[in-house]
């Protein structure tokens, strides 16, 4: 196990009405490690010990350092538009590689049972937003092209403009025909993957700044709530279906639909702006000054809404690290009563692992995922 794996931690799931499913041995080790770091260190710090999504959390570690020093960079205030333009594209590529990574990495072995062939992994390294050497503006302008031909079999404006109409016929009609790898895939776990899940619960703290104020204060007094996080006491759910931009999450309701919304962002991020619906104008970040010395960012990301909170205290060469906090997708999604865990009390204790593995794949976790059986035999599923 690498260093990074272990610091990352691993849940295992097991199904069956008995409770508690979901077990984790992540830690809140980030306050401990970035303690006394120099406040400019700590974008690099979090995306090294935070590799999966690396550049996002530097993202959002420059965020709420630039909060925290009132100071007008990244997300903590409007910045000149040429700025802002850069932190939202380097969000939408990032979120966009992420998003097409796990379709061809995670998806295969989890929804088919074997993992991603020579060629079809060959598809995935001619993507545009995956080449090293290009530019940021040549590789999304080479996007639609590309995922017109290897995903959709369409116009990408028109399977969006479908899908936004009627998710759910859109995708039942669209798997069926077209013959690229992520419509087979959604194809063959159909069935399975509509028994699992139910209506979500969407978290949206970061649409009203009195939420944020709160959250940044329940992440201040207790340095666990980072491993169970709540909201008035309910563990809500994050993802590609429960974006600020999207008024209906409430349709997003079983783990093939949730599955969907992550292919429907990847398209949605490879198209130009419109109107705030597509494109680097999708994705939602911003920040909050807390008080002095201390600062709150926030983004929506591949696997929904990333916070870090950081407090700074003077020190001989300038600012450095006395608190920091970093809240991520995962904690929601797989709280011992959330989403994950509501699916998993109603399986059959005996079911197929493959069930369960369904359902990890569609909360997408950042970590590794074991499936523990009642007879206490355990799967391991890999990096889900």
């Amino acid at each position: 196990m690498t260093q990074a794996a272990a610091l990352a931690g691993s849940l295992s799931l097991q199904p069956g009405p008995a409770g508690p499913n979901i077990h984790s041995t992540r830690q809140a080790w980030v306050r401990t490690l970035s303690r006394g770091k120099p406040a400019a260190e700590l974008p690099g710090l979090l995306a090294a010990v935070l590799p999966l999504c690396g550049d996002v959390h530097r993202l959002t570690a420059r965020a709420a350092l630039a909060a925290a020093t009132d100071t007008a960079d990244g997300m903590a205030s409007p910045g000149s538009p040429d700025h802002v333009v850069e932190v939202d594209r380097a969000l939408q590529l990032g979120t966009l590689g992420e998003h097409l990574r796990r379709l061809w990495l995670d998806w295969p072995p989890a929804l088919r049972g074997s993992a991603v062939t020579g060629p079809e992994l060959a598809t995935l390294r001619d993507c545009p937003v995956l080449r090293r050497g290009s530019s940021a503006a040549d590789a999304l302008a080479a996007m639609p092209a590309w995922m017109e031909a290897q995903v959709l079999g369409q116009s990408a404006s028109a399977w969006l403009a479908a899908w936004d109409a009627d998710a759910a016929a859109h995708l039942e009609r669209w798997s069926h025909r077209c013959a690229s790898l992520p419509a087979q895939l959604l194809a063959g776990c159909r069935d399975a993957a509509r028994e699992l899940g139910a209506a979500p619960q969407p978290l949206r703290v970061n649409a009203d700044a009195a939420a944020l104020l709160e959250l940044a204060a329940q992440l201040r007094d207790d340095p666990w709530y980072v491993l169970a996080p709540h909201r008035h006491g309910m563990a809500l759910e994050t993802g590609p279906w429960t974006r600020s931009n999207d008024p209906s999450p409430e349709r997003f309701d079983n783990a093939w639909l949730r599955l969907g919304a992550r292919l429907a962002e990847a398209v949605r991020l490879c198209l130009p702006d419109v109107d705030g619906r597509s494109g680097g104008r999708w994705l939602r970040q911003g920040a909050i000054a807390l008080g002095p010395g201390e600062g709150l960012a926030w983004c929506e990301m591949a696997r929904g809404l990333l916070v870090h909170r950081v407090r700074l205290a003077d020190g001989p060469d300038g600012p450095r690290v006395a608190e920091c906090d970093v809240l991520a997708p995962t904690e929601w999604n797989f709280h011992p009563q959330g989403a994950v865990a509501h699916a998993l009390r109603g399986l059959d204790p005996a079911c197929d692992a493959a069930q369960v593995r369904l359902l990890a794949t569609a909360f997408d976790p950042c970590v590794a995922v074991q499936v523990v059986r009642a007879d206490g035999a355990a799967t391991e599923t890999g990096d889900a």
